[in-house]
């Protein structure tokens, strides 16, 4: 069955390699009635260890503190238990990688799992917001995510959500089932 998972995260860089993953939200999205819907109880947040080198433009931006990673995030392997007991993949499940700019992400998350020797549960499977936003609502290439927001009357975060990995994944997943309900003749 298919599973899908909006996820965000934020990181210490943009280098996979020598920058750290260093926090990971979830949001699991569930096909009720034949309309995609975020489950709200089926939410996942953790924040890591800042292993690697760090750029300092990067925690401007995600506005997390470093000395309390250190102090209370969470080691990779521990981590990457976490993850595979909050998606709780059944053998028949497949679980799809849904985010705004999901190639990043999945590098990130492909990359936590490698350094603990074990395979991403996410695999080949994944869905950018972006891309789908351009296929099945003719945006242009570049848009901006405000105009996405716009168009599918979602609220925008607040400045003090922004780059919380939870909440952009929420509203990531307000986007993918917007996005994947929407019908044309409703404009």
């Amino acid at each position: 069955m298919n599973r899908f998972f909006s996820v965000d995260e934020e990181f210490g860089g943009l280098n996979h390699r020598k920058n750290p993953l260093l926090s990971i939200g979830m949001i699991e999205v569930k096909i009720k009635d034949g309309k995609y819907v975020p489950d709200y109880n089926r939410k996942f947040y953790i924040e890591l260890k800042p292993e690697g080198e760090i750029d300092p433009e990067s925690m401007k931006i995600n506005k997390l503190n470093l000395t309390n990673l250190d102090l209370f995030g969470s080691n990779k392997l521990n981590a990457v238990r976490e993850i595979r007991k909050y998606l709780d993949l059944g053998l028949n499940d497949t679980a799809i990688f849904i985010a705004y700019c999901g190639v990043l992400d999945k590098i990130f998350i492909d990359q936590l799992f490698q350094d603990v020797d074990q395979e991403s549960p996410f695999h080949y499977e994944i869905i950018e917001i972006s891309s789908l936003a351009i296929g099945k609502l003719g945006f242009e290439w570049g848009f901006l995510e405000e105009d996405l927001l716009k168009k599918l009357n979602i609220q925008k975060l607040d400045d003090d959500k922004k780059h919380n990995a939870l909440c952009d994944a929420e509203l990531q997943a307000l986007e993918f089932c917007s996005i994947m309900n929407y019908k044309k003749d409703e404009e």
